[in-house]
């Protein structure tokens, strides 16, 4: 738990520090451009938490308490999204009614599985999984991250916290998850970025 409290810190210091560098090279309006950063390290922040067993944990242990505290947690997802929406100025309750639905059909579905554990695949796990591919083998939540162009990066990261939350923690599976491999090279990989020209990375300047 502390550790996941402590990336989601660094990430937002790591924003930050991102936006002074972006606004003393290209001057950007630095109220949308902090709105955009603290979102993504909101959203990131959930996207390691979930690596974590103690989180994992924590979140069961809180899930198994009440029907609606499990049924209320995974609307912290919406969070980052409202943080980036009325930042930017592109607030849409259709934008954020896909995302509620998005987080509330799989969770709902999965409810009644949550204490006793089913062994096998059943039914419900598989409309849930339905519920969490069909949006986004269908486009359902394109336009809604749309400042100043379509983030599309926010998508995969929003839909795999969604369905970590709904199989790790409602139906409270072990075995299931994603590792985050740190390696050198991937700076390296990442570095090209920077020789790009501060306009061509960042056309609304």
């Amino acid at each position: 738990m502390k550790r996941a409290a402590l990336v989601l810190v660094v990430l937002i210091a790591l924003s930050a520090a991102a936006e002074a560098v972006i606004l003393l090279q290209v001057h950007p309006d630095p109220r949308r451009l902090g709105a955009i950063l603290l979102s993504l390290s909101l959203t990131l922040g959930a996207f390691v938490g979930l690596t974590q067993s103690s989180l994992l944990r924590y979140l069961r242990q809180r899930a198994a308490e009440s029907v609606w505290i499990a049924g209320s947690l995974p609307l912290l997802m919406l969070v980052p999204y409202l943080v980036y929406a009325l930042g930017t100025g592109c607030f849409s309750w259709l934008g954020a009614g896909k995302l509620l639905a998005y987080i509330a059909v799989p969770t709902l579905v999965l409810l009644p599985d949550r204490l006793h554990r089913p062994p096998h695949l059943g039914w419900r796990d598989v409309l849930a999984m339905l519920a969490l591919a069909l949006p986004v083998a269908a486009n359902w939540l394109g336009g809604i991250w749309t400042w100043p162009f379509d983030l599309y990066f926010f998508r995969p990261l929003f839909c795999v916290c969604v369905g970590m939350y709904s199989f790790a923690v409602v139906r409270n599976l072990d075995g299931i998850g994603y590792r985050l491999l740190w390696r050198r090279q991937d700076l390296w990989t990442a570095s090209p970025i920077s020789s790009l020209s501060p306009y061509s990375a960042f056309p609304w300047a």
